[in-house]
């Protein structure tokens, strides 16, 4: 593990990039970027907002930014604690990975899996037909499809239908921070114990682990949607031996919210 030194992070407001100017009465807006230092060396990768010129200062007094400094360092610290050889180069990147949606990661896999199992059983002309169907009589027909054809080759799709069936009810708005790092865990791990207990809870929750490991620590995914197909499809591939059988795939139309039968 990499020797711990002290992690500084400061916003800083970025006045070498062109200014936007929505009102000549208000003045410039400029980005505002995060700062981070660590052994001597110093990244600065962008929030996404923007702020007025005149109003930067006030920010000082601004209780709410010290907590959204904590947030950041606590992401380097767990960065740190996991790496051998630990750089703040290129944090930026991994600033974003963590802000990544948990849920919404796991509906993008589930969707190139749905993809992915429909053009294994249907032919060319079959399959571009299917692609060219609304979402909902798509997701009927893979349902159909797949509740015809269960089998060995059929579970791991089965395992994410059954882990976002469980992450749609207690990971809505998570993030890869909040599952990690945030004070929110216990409430998430609480929520999918119960949720899964009929078969074996903490293993539902050591699952969940794999995938947000599994996605967060891949070498430098190219972009969000592939990083966390990977990691998905990294997860249901393992072994887990209590893992539920399912019955069927059960698709609710009205929702438009894919479950199983256990």
């Amino acid at each position: 593990m990499a020797v711990e030194k002290k992690i500084t992070v400061k916003l800083k407001l970025n006045k070498t990039i062109k200014p936007q100017v929505l009102d000549l009465k208000l003045g410039s807006m400029y980005p505002i970027y995060i700062e981070v230092s660590y052994d001597r060396n110093t990244t600065r990768f962008p929030t996404n907002r923007w702020i007025l010129e005149e109003l930067w200062h006030g920010l000082a007094n601004d209780s709410t930014v010290d907590d959204s400094l904590e947030v950041v360092e606590k992401m380097v610290a767990n960065e740190i604690e996991r790496s051998t050889d630990f750089s703040i180069t290129g944090f930026g990147n991994k600033f974003k990975s963590y802000q990544s949606s948990l849920l919404y990661g796991m509906r993008v896999s589930l969707m190139n899996s749905m993809k992915k199992f429909m053009g294994e059983n249907l032919n060319f002309n079959s399959y571009n037909r299917w692609d060219a169907l609304s979402l909902k009589n798509k997701t009927q027909e893979f349902v159909d499809l797949l509740n015809q054809n269960k089998g060995n080759d059929t579970q791991p799709v089965e395992r994410l239908i059954y882990l976002t069936s469980i992450a749609q009810d207690c990971l809505e708005g998570a993030t890869i921070y909040d599952w990690l790092l945030s004070d929110n865990r216990s409430k998430y791990v609480s929520c999918i114990e119960n949720r899964a207990n009929l078969h074996d809870g903490k293993n539902a929750v050591a699952m969940f682990n794999g995938i947000v490991v599994g996605y967060k620590y891949k070498p430098t995914p190219a972009n969000e949607v592939e990083g966390l197909d990977l990691y998905a499809y990294a997860l249901i591939d393992a072994e887990f031996s209590t893992i539920p059988t399912v019955e069927r795939i059960v698709y609710d139309e009205k929702s438009g919210v894919l479950n199983v039968k256990i």
